[in-house]
């Protein structure tokens, strides 16, 4: 909300801490409100506290049990063990797959 702070969504906030009858709308409304403000109150937890730092998106390939058909797939996961642990949750340990970076199998590899 704060990077993008799109102009209708800041009316329709004024519009409600304005003019609505329930006062629990015009609170959250002028709670909300202050993300438009240029010094935030309390913004700074959201510059510490940010759930997608370090997050790469990874692809991969996932083989049926009987290796008849082949499933892609694609997540984000912070390094590879954390890639291989989210592919084993979501399709079972015993499945055989095999997960990527885009970036980082563009890089020149050492010790080929």
């Amino acid at each position: 909300m704060r990077e993008l702070r799109w102009p209708e969504v800041q009316r329709f906030l004024m519009e409600q801490a304005t003019e609505s009858t329930d006062f629990r709308k015009r609170d959250l409304a002028t709670s909300a409100l202050e993300v438009y403000e240029p010094d935030w109150p309390g913004g700074e937890v959201y510059r510490t506290y940010d759930p997608a730092a370090g997050l790469k998106t990874y692809v991969g390939l996932v083989w049926s049990d009987d290796e008849s058909e082949i499933q892609r797939i694609r997540f984000s996961a912070r390094n590879s063990a954390e890639a291989r642990a989210v592919a084993e949750a979501e399709h079972g340990p015993d499945r055989r797959f095999s997960v990527w970076n885009e970036e980082d199998a563009a890089r020149p590899r050492d010790n080929w």
